[in-house]
């Protein structure tokens, strides 16, 4: 039985490797491509049509992908495009149109603010080239430069993209960063702090370190003369003595509630006595607030280093 299954799966080996060597590219026949192409932009390997021929004499259709396809596309003028797929070659004829204009216009999808660095796809940003006999279309940011951007100056600001050779300008205005923006913890001992990180969009985070008490809570925050509004809107799931242990993430009020019903703890509780959990977690507490240089206090009391 075992000398069986073993010629089986000899069989089946060699059949595979027949099947292979069948698959070998012998030769590239013929391949077609498209006459023009733009100036900087790659040629879509789906509007090359190549065929070949194999190992078993049959003659088929080669899958094409952009590894094999060899141009200088910064290169106006007639050119030669050279496929190259497992050592072997063969080419076509086309001509690199150039690109006659650009243009970019900018709808930021975020705000931008001082001493952040932007988004380095600049979600909301459109460039567009215009190519000679080939109309326009829209270029891939990542495949421009821009530059001018002073991420500590706020106000209005003029940057400028450029894509082979061409260039275009847009405009973005850039707010000042909320005076609370960055993290400030408490000193005291590593196993033992604890850290606020506000965000310029409203978010922030607190950190605690310590046993049972280690986590980050998440909310938003608000502020008006002097003080500020804190809401708690996400807790992390850690040890509580109370409610058991719960799996790591973030989770609302009422995916704390449901997990803390799947606890023995949970399930001994009474509505009352988790509803009062959760207000004491997920509350809203205003309080002063001042800066210092480098130091930040709540409420006139211990104060956080900015760093």
């Amino acid at each position: 039985m075992i000398r069986v299954k073993l010629l089986a799966t000899a069989l089946v080996i060699l059949a595979v490797l027949a099947g292979c060597a069948s698959m070998q590219l012998v030769s590239l026949d013929t391949v077609e491509g498209p006459r023009q192409v733009r100036q900087g932009l790659d040629i879509n390997p789906g509007s090359i049509k190549a065929s070949g021929t194999y190992k078993d004499e049959s003659q088929k259709a080669v899958n094409v992908k952009s590894e094999h396809i060899v141009f200088n596309k910064h290169a106006v003028g007639p050119q030669t495009v050279t496929l190259r797929i497992s050592g072997k070659e063969a080419g076509f004829q086309t001509e690199v149109m150039a690109l006659l204009s650009l243009t970019a216009a900018f709808q930021p999808t975020a705000a931008l603010f001082t001493g952040d660095e932007p988004d380095s796809k600049w979600p909301g940003l459109v460039i567009r080239g215009e190519w000679d006999q080939m109309g326009s279309g829209n270029i891939d940011t990542a495949l421009c430069q821009i530059t001018g951007y002073m991420k500590e100056q706020a106000g209005n600001q003029t940057l400028t993209v450029s894509f082979e050779g061409k260039t275009a300008a847009f405009n973005v205005t850039v707010a000042p960063s909320h005076p609370l923006k960055g993290t400030w913890s408490e000193p005291g001992p590593a196993h033992m702090i604890q850290s606020y990180t506000f965000n310029n969009d409203g978010t922030y985070e607190i950190y605690t370190s310590g046993e049972n008490s280690g986590g980050i809570s998440k909310g938003t925050y608000t502020t008006n003369d002097g003080k500020i509004t804190m809401t708690t809107t996400h807790l992390a799931g850690r040890h509580y003595r109370n409610w058991g242990c719960l799996p790591i993430k973030y989770y609302t009020r009422s995916e704390m509630e449901a997990s803390l019903r799947l606890t023995e703890d949970g399930k001994q509780m009474t509505d009352e006595q988790i509803n009062a959990q959760l207000n004491r977690v997920y509350t809203s507490v205003t309080r002063d607030y001042a800066i210092n240089g480098d130091k930040l206090s709540f409420d006139g009391g211990r104060e956080y280093i900015k760093g």
